[in-house]
């Protein structure tokens, strides 16, 4: 039977190995010479959340699930009903199919079909190669409907330094700009420089300690 998580495909190389998940393109497991780089989960799984899946056609939350584009509203399902948004897109959960597999290199395909909040046909691929650099995942988006269509995409590994408490590891982080969230439901309000937010300043290494990070990071 296949696992909960879909067909399971492992590449690797250069002491690289990566576990990818059929269903939503997700990274399921990535370590470099047996340490584990990612937060993992297993194969006959139903994946924890969002972790390490691929995130199209938009990242992040789309607040209340309502947006405009092309002169109209349209309206998302909310998949984060505690919160009131629709997170993180729409191909988290579908099963993409194999379109070249080798030892070091997947090219997985899915096609978002037109649906309330989302009438458009986007077809979505993804990369996965390892090399002597380590991972690189691409993701290309192609519009194959008649109406231009609304895009974003991100990836979403959960990363892992090593042993101990996140609260103990030391970041290194040189982005200088951060969109900053409401408090409540983690909506998205203004890009800032982190100079304005000394506690998301990670710019020199420091330790994490207790500081609360769930923020984009640019610049």
């Amino acid at each position: 039977m296949t696992p909960r998580s879909g067909r399971q495909i492992r590449i690797s190389l250069a002491g690289y190995e990566a576990v990818i998940a059929s269903v939503g393109a997700s990274l399921r497991q990535l370590r470099y010479e047996g340490r584990d780089l990612v937060v993992p989960f297993e194969a006959d799984e139903v994946r924890p959340g969002y972790r390490g899946t691929t995130l199209a056609p938009w990242p992040n939350r789309v607040v209340d699930g309502a947006y405009d584009f092309g002169g109209q509203r349209h309206q998302l399902a909310l998949t984060e009903p505690e919160r009131g948004q629709a997170l993180h897109g729409l191909l988290c959960w579908a099963d993409f199919s194999e379109r070249f597999a080798d030892s070091d290199r997947v090219e997985l395909a899915a096609i978002i079909e037109p649906q309330a909040g989302y009438p458009f046909r986007v077809e979505v691929t993804v990369e996965y190669r390892v090399g002597p650099d380590g991972l690189r995942q691409t993701v290309t988006a192609r519009n194959v409907g008649a109406d231009t269509a609304p895009w974003g995409t991100g990836p979403h590994p959960y990363l892992v330094a090593g042993d101990g408490r996140v609260d103990d590891w030391t970041l290194t982080l040189p982005a200088g700009q951060v969109l900053t969230v409401t408090p409540d439901r983690l909506s998205p309000v203004v890009v800032e420089p982190v100079s304005s937010h000394p506690e998301w300043d990670f710019r020199a290494p420091r330790a994490i300690d207790d500081v609360f990070i769930d923020h984009a990071f640019t610049g």
